[in-house]
C-alpha cells in the first residue's frame, strides 16, 4: 500500500498496466490516482473491451470507488461531463469537455477552445440552449445532468459497450420500461440473454477446435481467467486441451524436464493444479516452481475481488430452452470462492518470483495475441527464457503461441507427475490419484495406465464406483490405437486377477469393463476384441514367466515356489489360465445380455472348446 501510494498519478505504462493499476491502487492505496489512471487507461486503450470492463465493472461497480474521490460540479466546465435532452424528447447528446491530449469527437470529447464546448461552458442543470450552427441539428437541448469526467466515462461505457465491440456480450445495456406507456417490459432483457446465449456457443465452438488458449477464451466470454478454468471444468461438453497426445511430444516433456530443473508456472496452470488438489505431485517434478510478479498481482486482485463480491448481492442468468433463471450466489458460495481465493494466494506467496526480463523479442503477431490477456501470461513467457527454465502451462494453445512467439518450449502436468514417478519423487498411488483428478477436470489426452485403474481399485476396495467407470471409459476410447488397447487390457486384467481379493470382485470388474466397451465400441465385434486381449495376455505372461525361469535356473537356492515355476504346472500357467477363462465366462455374459449375438458365437464357439480342452 504504501509503494502505490508513492506512485506519481502521472506514471507511464501500457494501457492495460494502468488499469491494473488503479484496480489496485482502488482496493490496498485508496485516492483520486486511481481515477487518474484508470482514465488514462481508457482514453489510451479504448479499443481494448477489457479495459472498458475493467474501468467500469472493477472500479464503478465491484470497487465501489469512493464518491470522495469525484467532484460534483454545479455547472458546465473543464473536465466535466454533460448529457443534454432534446425538447421533443427524441434525442440525447452526451459530452465532456476533455482538457487533456488528444480529445476525440466520436467518443463525445470536445476541445476547451471548441465552438461547442464554449456554448456549454457554465450551462446549469435544467438550462436550455439552441445548438443551430454548432450541430447538424436545430432543435433545442435542455441540460439534463452533469457528472465529473471520470464517473462520466463509466456511464459512457455502459451506454456504448454493445456498439463498440459488438461481438462482445460481456457487458450490455437494456431498457425494461415500454416507450408507450413506460410499463415493465422484461422482452430486451430475453433478448439480450438469447445473444449472449448464441455468442457464447461461439466461443465455446471456437475453443473446442484447439487453437484458442484459454485465457482468450475467458477474456471473449468476459470474466475471470480463472472463472474461465472453473467454467470449463464445470462444463460437461467442454475439456482442458493440454496435449495433442502423442508419443513424440511426451518424450519431448520428459527430456526437458530432466534438462531443466527449475520451471515457470503460468497462473491459469497454478490455478487449476491448486484446485484440483494436484500441486505437491506435480511440483515434486523440479527442484524449483516460481512465478512472476504480474501472477502474484492477480492473484492478489482475484481475493480482493472475491471480498468485495462476498459483500454484494448477485447471481447468474440462464438460459433453460426459451425460458431464463436467475440463481443467486448464498451466503456458502461466497464463503467458499473467498477461502479458495485466499488459499491459492497463499501458495502463490510461498513461490520464488522470476524477474520478466525478455531476451528475445517476442515477434510481432504473437505479442498482439498476448496484449489482449493480463500481462502475467506474457511476462511467465519472457521469465522462461533465461535461467535454464522451462514453461509450465496447461494450455497447448498458449504453449504454441509461446514457442513460436517467444521460442519458449513448455511442459504440462501429466509430463510432470510421470517424470516425478519416473525418478521416485511420488509413488504409484499419488500419481494415480493425481492422473484421475485431471480426467475428472476434463484434461484430455491424459495418458492413462493400467497400473492407474488397479491402483485405484485397490484404493477403493475393489468396488466398482464412478471414479473406477470413468477410468475404464477412457481405457474404451475409440481414438486409442487398438492395438495398443489389447496390451493395456492384458496387463489391466491380469494384474487385477492378482491383486483381487476374491473371484466375485473380480468379475464385477470384467462385467463392468466389458460394458463400458461395449458402449464406446459398439462397432467392434467384442469377441474378436477379446480374443486379442487373450493373446496379447498369453505373450505377454510368457515372456515374463520365461525371463523368470531363466533366472531362477542361473540360481543355486531355489524356494518351493522356484521350484513351482519350473514345473509344468506353474503359477504362471495357472494364474494364465484363470484369467483366461474369467474373461471368456465375462465376455459370454455379457453376450447373454445383448440382443446381437450371432456375429460373436462363432468365435466363442472355438474359445469354449478351447476352455474344454485346458
Amino acid at each position: 500500500a504504501a509503494w502505490l501510494s508513492a506512485l506519481p498519478a502521472t506514471l507511464e505504462g501500457t494501457p492495460r498496466q494502468l488499469v491494473n493499476l488503479a484496480l489496485a491502487t482502488n482496493r490496498l492505496a485508496p485516492s483520486e490516482k486511481a481515477l487518474a489512471f484508470g482514465y488514462r487507461a481508457l482514453r489510451a486503450g479504448y479499443g481494448d473491451p477489457q479495459i472498458h470492463l475493467s474501468y467500469s465493472m472493477g472500479l464503478f461497480i465491484m470497487g465501489r470507488i469512493s464518491p470522495a474521490f469525484l467532484r460534483s460540479p454545479n455547472e458546465v466546465g473543464m473536465d466535466t461531463g454533460v448529457a443534454l435532452k432534446a425538447l421533443d424528447g427524441k434525442e440525447e447528446l452526451h459530452f465532456v469537455i476533455e482538457t487533456a491530449s488528444d480529445p476525440r469527437r466520436e467518443r463525445g470529447e470536445l476541445a476547451p477552445q471548441s465552438e461547442l464546448a464554449k456554448l456549454l461552458s457554465g450551462l446549469k442543470v435544467g438550462d436550455e440552449i439552441d445548438l443551430s450552427g454548432a450541430i447538424p441539428d436545430e432543435r433545442r437541448f435542455k441540460i439534463e445532468q452533469i457528472l465529473d469526467k471520470h464517473l462520466f466515462a463509466h456511464f459512457r461505457t455502459l451506454r456504448s459497450f454493445e456498439t463498440l465491440f459488438p461481438g462482445n456480450k460481456a457487458m450490455s445495456s437494456v431498457s425494461i420500461f415500454d416507450e408507450a406507456d413506460g410499463t415493465p417490459n422484461f422482452d430486451p432483457i430475453a433478448k439480450s440473454m438469447r445473444l449472449r446465449a448464441e455468442h457464447g456457443a461461439k466461443i465455446e465452438s471456437f475453443y473446442k477446435s484447439g487453437s484458442m488458449p484459454l485465457a482468450m477464451f475467458a477474456d471473449a466470454a468476459g470474466v475471470h481467467p480463472f472463472e474461465g478454468w472453473e467454467a470449463v471444468r464445470a462444463a460437461p461438453n467442454l475439456s482442458f486441451a493440454t496435449c495433442a497426445g502423442v508419443t513424440e511430444e511426451s518424450r519431448a516433456a520428459a527430456q526437458l524436464i530432466a534438462e531443466r530443473r527449475h520451471a515457470v508456472i503460468d497462473p491459469i496452470t497454478l490455478y487449476g493444479a491448486f484446485r484440483l488438489g494436484i500441486w505437491p505431485a506435480i511440483s515434486a517434478a523440479f527442484q524449483e516452481i516460481g512465478i512472476v510478479q504480474s501472477t502474484l498481482d492477480l492473484f492478489v486482485r482475484f481475493a480482493a475481488e472475491a471480498e468485495e463480491k462476498k459483500e454484494s448481492q448477485h447471481g447468474m442468468m440462464f438460459s433453460v430452452g426459451d425460458q431464463f433463471a436467475i440463481i443467486e450466489a448464498t451466503t456458502e458460495e461466497k464463503d467458499r470462492n473467498v477461502a479458495i481465493a485466499e488459499d491459492v494466494l497463499r501458495l502463490a506467496r510461498t513461490l520464488p518470483l522470476y524477474a520478466a526480463e525478455p531476451i528475445t523479442p517476442m515477434a510481432d503477431e504473437p505479442a498482439a495475441i498476448f496484449e489482449k490477456f493480463d500481462d502475467s501470461f506474457r511476462d511467465t513467457v519472457f521469465a522462461a527464457q533465461g535461467g535454464g527454465r522451462v514453461l509450465f502451462c496447461d494450455d497447448r494453445a498458449m504453449r504454441g503461441i509461446a514457442e513460436v512467439g517467444g521460442g519458449v518450449p513448455g511442459v504440462w502436468s501429466q509430463a510432470a507427475l510421470s517424470s516425478a514417478l519416473d525418478a521416485g519423487k511420488i509413488d504409484i498411488d499419488t500419481y494415480a490419484r493425481a492422473i484421475l483428478a485431471l480426467m475428472k477436470a476434463g484434461s484430455v489426452f491424459t495418458g492413462l495406465q493400467a497400473e492407474v485403474v488397479n491402483t485405484i481399485l485397490s484404493g477403493n476396495g475393489w468396488q466398482v464406483d464412478d471414479d473406477v467407470r470413468l477410468l475404464l471409459r477412457q481405457a474404451c476410447s475409440p481414438d486409442a490405437d487398438q492395438q495398443s488397447l489389447h496390451g493395456f487390457w492384458a496387463k489391466m486384467f491380469t494384474v487385477g486377477f492378482q491383486r483381487a481379493p476374491d473371484v466375485q470382485h473380480y468379475r464385477g470388474f470384467l462385467d463392468a469393463a466389458l460394458s463400458a466397451f461395449r458402449e464406446l465400441q459398439p462397432k467392434v465385434a467384442q469377441a474378436k476384441f477379446v480374443a486379442d486381449v487373450l493373446g496379447a495376455m498369453l505373450a505377454m505372461m510368457e515372456i515374463s514367466g520365461g525371463m523368470e525361469k531363466r533366472k531362477l535356473l542361473q540360481s543355486s537356492y531355489l524356494t518351493p515356489w522356484q521350484h513351482a515355476l519350473r514345473s509344468p504346472d506353474s503359477q504362471v500357467q495357472q494364474t494364465n489360465l484363470a484369467v483366461k477363462r474369467e474373461l471368456i465366462a465375462a465376455s459370454q455374459r455379457a453376450m447373454a445380455n445383448s440382443p446381437v449375438k450371432t456375429e460373436v458365437e462363432p468365435i466363442f464357439a472355438g474359445k469354449r472348446a478351447d476352455q474344454s480342452r485346458d
